[in-house]
């Protein structure tokens, strides 16, 4: 399905320089990437108020954007807005593929922000889907922004932690082994 672009000003995005003129300068006319930050960043505030509506159009929109952008760091940031957005929206499994694709990108660039917020993400995004490899994610996340020196997010990494571990029982890593033995038939 092609997915038709609606103009930002639809959205209550207005790229006049002067509000009152009715010529839009070409010359301050946004690239992709800039649209696209803008369309994520809208998808997070109308997420956030419940508009679940134009935020899901603000993240269809800032994707088709960044789908013709050729800026792999730029793509990976405005991804993690966009998997913000959408796990407001409670779209777990497009958000965890955002994170993924956002923390590929941004370990390679060892932007160990970027890679922070991209694990807490994933971290949020397995959670949802239920997903006990959600601990090794937030776990990784707070590491990093203890490196990074932010214990704010870290103390509330540990309350993410402590909650999923009441939430989230791991499945045992292997089988014991006296299954296998009452399977057997007697010699």
């Amino acid at each position: 399905m092609q997915h038709a672009l609606r103009p930002l000003s639809s959205v209550g995005v207005d790229l006049r320089l002067d509000p009152d003129d009715t010529e839009r300068s070409q010359a301050f006319a946004p690239t992709a990437i800039e649209a696209a930050r803008v369309l994520a960043e809208l998808a997070i505030e109308r997420a956030a108020r419940g508009d679940a509506q134009i935020a899901r159009q603000s993240v269809e929109d800032a994707t088709v954007l960044l789908d013709a952008a050729d800026e792999p760091v730029a793509r990976a940031r405005i991804s993690l807005s966009l998997g913000e957005a959408l796990l407001l929206l409670h779209e777990a499994h497009r958000a965890k593929a955002r994170f993924a694709q956002a923390l590929h990108v941004l370990e390679a660039e060892e932007d160990l922000a970027g890679s922070a917020r991209a694990l807490l993400g994933l971290g949020r995004a397995l959670h949802m889907l239920g997903d006990a490899a959600a601990r090794n994610a937030f776990e990784d996340a707070g590491l990093l922004y203890e490196d990074l020196g932010d214990e704010a997010t870290v103390r509330a990494i540990d309350r993410e932690l402590r909650a999923l571990e009441a939430e989230i029982e791991e499945s045992p890593r292997s089988f014991s082994s006296h299954h296998r033995i009452a399977l057997r038939s007697p010699e």
